[in-house]
This record gives structure tokens, C-alpha cells and sequence, in this order.
């Protein structure tokens, strides 16, 4: 008869093995592509400042771009100035960011909580699916959740001893999370910081002399991308952006971009939905979402009630973020991965103060059952929808062979245990399947990587243009450059001598009819993989979702 192994001993024993198992599959979508939308925008805004040599601006199909601030694109740049311009090359850095974020999210719980709850709350944060999705799916998010946790905790150790080197550590990481989404990512910091010196009676912390020169060096830090702004953009009021003459790089950075797409008033804009993270996080930080959700309402509860043993940062943190984006007339759901360090360790804490007191546990262990059955099934009906070849129906079922090993877990873990190991590999499964088949299957719908490939198979020269139908993955792809052309006296100016030409089906039938030469036309399904639709899953009505694109060398009739 085994004797029933605590929480604590079962966590200690397995965390290296899971932190491991967790990083092989974040890294299991190196080498997929990169997906077409921000990701493949972003890569080929990186691969232009190389191909360039332009290290202070920034372009995208060929022009000025405003939007993002550079220390993203300076790091993907410089990854592909050594390792050449490859989708792992680029999705790399980003996930080396996002374990630093796992390391300081170890760092912060143990701080306050000790191993237990820093090797949990390390496990959550892996496991939440969207941090899964944005490990393969690259955006600005995996380099600003690793800056901004290193900041919140290099902060709070300056603050418990004022003038040390943590407060340089802290403004470096901040200037970085400044160059990567903004100064707007300081404020649910900052208010954070104050609603723990309110709460704790030690708001004269906030006021200490270091923070001014906190900001003096943060400024400092954050001068390579005001420089660049204005050497783009100020330096040059005749340039036309955003439609408009006379735009300021500066006054973008620190208000439109932020500000201006909260309050809707800035050149960028967009429709917000004051309930949209309630359900987004629903599914984002699955399988933890329902226990966050009920951990969250215990935590303010218990905050409002000032329990000594509540840590407020991060529940500020955490409230901060949801209310200002929930507010916000700019919404995407990956908006709050940034918060997931801190909500990782709310969801924690709770999880062993059930497992503590035994309260409800044998409940919420059905209730995982339940989460993970449901991305198990949502995993096995995926399966059916691939192109039925072994190999993606040996992955199907090695995912039901692993989650019906890991609800047979050795009995003599406690049930607290038992319902975190589970919904670990549920997500382990689910997104390993769909990085190693699933993404792989549905890219040969990503017509303008397919086109790249093909285009880099042909012999030299490669000259390629887009007209009429433009594709990221395209540019980023090729090796080379794409034109992006908008308008027919741009592509008889262009197409002068023989160039590879991408564009939708009807256009090239057009040109076609008009006498333009088609050499080795290739006709590319397309569709929008970020935008699934049920027609487009379902076998029998995928067709009727299905847009065609075509690749072709050719030439402008004599």
C-alpha cells in the first residue's frame, strides 16, 4: 500500500521534468512558419532593416512605417544578421524572452511565497495556452512579458534596498519594455507599486530619491528610440503618414500610439468591448482560466479586507492591465499575456490553499476533468479535419495515449496533484499537436509562403512583385525582395523585363486576356489562417472557403 505522496514532494519531483517538457514544446513551433498578419509583417519589417543596413527606421512594403517602437525589430534584425532570414531565426529571440519572463515569474513567487509556489506558478505560466500560441505566432508580447516581469522584480528588490544595482537592472528592462509596446505599459506598473504602498502604509517608499534617477536612466535608455523617430519622421515633415503631412514620430510614441488608441482619437483605431477579456481569458489561459477567475475574486476580497498575507503588486497588476484594456477602444487578445506572470501566481496561491485545507479540491479536480476532456475532444475532432495521412493520425493518437497516461497517474499523489498534472499535459498535448501537424497542415493554405518557397526554388534573377493582392509571408519569405505594387501603371513600369508576379486568380486571368506571357504558373489555395471559419474546418464546405492566388513569371507585352 503507497503511502500518499504530498503536493509539495510531487511538485519538486516533477517540476524539472515539466519545465523541460513545457520548453520543448513552446519550441516545437521554431520551425514552422511564421504566420501571415502581424508576425509575417514584423519579421519583414526586421528582414528590411537588414537588407537596408538601416538600423534607425523602420519600413513595411517599401515606405515609412509608424506604428510599433524599434527593440523588437532591433533584436529579430540582429538574430538574422548571424543566423541568416528563417522563421526559427526569427521566433527565436522572442522565446528566449518569453523563458526570461518564466525565470523572473519563478523569481517574483519565491520572493514571496517560497519554491512551492515559484515552481507552480512557473508551470501555470508555461502552460497557459495563448502563451503556447504566442510562442509560434511571434508578436511584440513574448519580448515585452520577459522585460516587464524583470522590471517589476528588480524594482520591488530596489525598493527593499534602496540604491542597489537592482535599480539599474530595473530601469534597463523597463527602457525595454518602453522601446517594445510603449510608455504605456509603466502605468499599471507604477499604479501598482503606489496601491502596494497605500495598502502596506509605506507609501514614503514610493517617493525615495532613486526614482528619479530610476527615470533619468530609463530616459536615457529609451533615447536610441527617440532618436530614430525623430531622425525618421520629425527631421521630415514632408513625408506622408498615416494620409497626412507634418506627423511627429515623437508625439506618436508618447501619445497617439498609446493614448490615442485608448481614448479612439489617434490615426489607428479600432472598436472596444468592455467584456471582451472577461471571455477572451476564458479560453487564453485555459486550462487555469476558471480557477484564475475564482482566485482573482478571493484575492480582492481578501485585499479589501487587508489580510497580511496578500502580495498587492501583483494583483494590482493584474486588475490594472484587465481594467485599462477592457476600457480601451484597441483590443486583441493577446494583450494580456503580459499579465500572466502575475496571474499565474494568484492562480497558484489558490490551488495550494485548496490543496492546504483540502476545501472543494475533489470538486475542482472534476471540474479540470471536464476542461481537459474538452480540449482533448476539441483536439481528436482537429485530427479528423487533416488530410488523412499517417503520420497526423499517429500524433492524434499519441495525444490520447499521453492524456490517458497522465489520468493514471500514480493514486498516491494527492488530488491537487493529480488535477495540476492533467491539465498540464492536456495543454502539452492539444498544442503540441497543432504545432507539429495541425500549423504545418494548414500553412499550404498561406498562399504567400507557399509562393516564396516555390519563387526560391527557381534560378536567379528573382525579381518578385505583388500586385493586387499583397502577403507578408511572402516578403519575409523570398529570398529577396517583393515590390508591392497597387495601382496598373505600377506594374507596366515594373514588369518590364521578366519578374515573378503574385496576385489573386482573377487578376492574373486579366492579364492574361490582355496578352501578358505566363510562365510556370502556379495556382496557391489562400486563405486567412488566423481567421478559421467552421465552413473552412468542415471537409465538406472547405472549398467554398477557399480563395486562389497565382504565381507566375511574366512580362508586360511588347
Amino acid at each position: 500500500m503507497y503511502k500518499t505522496e504530498t503536493f509539495e514532494q510531487s511538485i519538486h519531483r516533477w517540476f524539472p521534468w515539466l519545465v523541460g517538457g513545457l520548453a520543448l514544446l513552446h519550441a516545437s513551433g521554431l520551425n514552422s512558419l511564421v504566420f501571415e498578419g502581424d508576425s509575417a509583417l514584423y519579421a519583414a519589417v526586421s528582414k528590411e532593416m537588414v537588407l537596408r543596413n538601416d538600423w534607425m527606421q523602420l519600413f513595411a512594403e517599401g515606405k515609412d512605417w509608424l506604428d510599433k517602437p524599434h527593440f523588437p525589430f532591433w533584436v529579430a534584425a540582429g538574430f538574422f544578421k548571424v543566423f541568416g532570414f528563417h522563421p526559427w531565426v526569427y521566433k527565436l529571440p522572442a522565446l528566449l524572452f518569453f523563458m526570461l519572463g518564466a525565470l523572473y515569474t519563478y523569481r517574483w513567487a519565491n520572493l514571496h511565497h517560497g519554491r512551492t509556489t515559484a515552481e507552480l506558478s512557473t508551470l501555470i505560466y508555461l502552460s497557459a495556452l495563448h502563451a503556447v500560441l504566442s510562442s509560434n505566432d511571434v508578436r511584440a508580447e513574448p519580448y515585452l512579458v520577459g522585460l516587464l516581469a524583470g522590471a517589476v522584480y528588480h524594482f520591488y528588490r530596489s525598493m527593499q534596498k534602496p540604491w542597489s544595482m537592482h535599480l539599474i537592472w530595473g530601469a534597463a528592462f523597463a527602457a525595454g519594455a518602453i522601446m517594445t509596446k510603449g510608455i504605456f505599459v509603466l502605468i499599471p506598473v507604477g499604479g501598482a507599486f503606489v496601491l502596494h504602498g497605500i495598502w502596506k502604509g509605506e507609501l514614503h517608499r514610493i517617493f525615495h530619491p532613486q526614482w528619479f534617477v530610476a527615470l533619468l536612466l530609463i530616459g536615457i535608455g529609451i533615447s536610441p528610440e527617440l532618436w530614430s523617430l525623430y531622425q525618421q519622421f520629425d527631421l521630415h515633415p514632408e513625408k506622408t503618414v498615416f494620409g497626412k503631412q507634418g506627423v511627429s514620430g515623437l508625439r506618436f510614441f508618447f501619445w497617439d500610439s498609446q493614448f490615442g488608441r485608448f481614448m479612439n482619437t489617434g490615426p489607428i483605431k479600432g472598436k472596444g468591448d468592455p467584456s471582451f477579456f472577461l471571455h477572451t481569458l476564458l479560453w487564453a489561459f485555459l486550462p487555469w482560466s476558471l480557477l484564475w477567475f475564482t482566485a482573482m475574486f478571493q484575492q480582492l476580497k481578501q485585499a479589501i479586507q487587508k489580510q497580511p498575507a496578500i502580495e498587492y503588486i501583483s494583483i494590482g497588476i493584474t486588475m490594472i492591465f484587465f481594467l485599462l484594456f477592457s476600457a480601451s477602444k484597441f483590443q486583441l487578445p493577446h494583450y494580456m499575456n503580459i499579465a500572466f506572470p502575475y496571474m499565474a501566481l494568484i492562480t497558484a496561491r489558490y490551488i495550494l490553499s485548496l490543496s492546504a485545507v483540502g476545501i472543494a479540491i475533489h470538486r475542482w479536480t472534476w471540474i479540470q476533468k471536464g476542461l481537459t476532456a474538452i480540449i482533448l475532444l476539441l483536439g481528436f475532432v482537429l485530427s479528423m479535419i487533416l488530410d488523412h495521412d499517417e503520420e497526423n493520425r499517429a500524433v492524434a493518437w499519441l495525444a490520447v495515449g499521453a492524456l490517458a497516461i497522465s489520468w493514471a497517474i500514480r493514486t498516491e499523489a494527492s488530488a491537487a496533484w493529480r488535477m495540476v498534472f492533467q491539465s498540464m499535459v492536456a495543454i502539452f498535448v492539444i498544442m503540441g499537436f497543432m504545432n507539429i501537424a495541425f500549423y504545418p497542415w494548414l500553412m499550404k493554405y498561406q498562399s504567400g509562403s507557399v509562393a516564396a518557397a516555390y519563387i526560391n526554388q527557381q534560378p536567379m534573377p528573382r525579381r518578385v512583385l505583388m500586385w493586387k493582392a499583397d502577403s507578408y509571408a511572402l516578403d519575409f519569405g523570398v529570398k529577396g525582395k517583393a515590390v508591392y505594387l497597387r495601382t496598373d501603371s505600377a506594374l507596366i513600369a515594373e514588369a518590364v523585363d521578366p519578374v515573378w508576379l503574385y496576385t489573386s486568380e482573377q487578376q492574373a486571368d486579366s492579364l492574361a486576356a490582355a496578352g501578358w506571357r505566363m510562365e510556370k504558373k502556379q495556382r496557391l489555395q489562400h486563405i486567412k489562417i488566423t481567421k478559421l471559419t467552421l465552413q473552412f474546418l468542415r471537409p465538406s464546405t472547405r472549398e467554398t472557403k477557399v480563395d486562389y492566388r497565382v504565381v507566375t513569371r511574366t512580362q508586360r507585352p511588347k
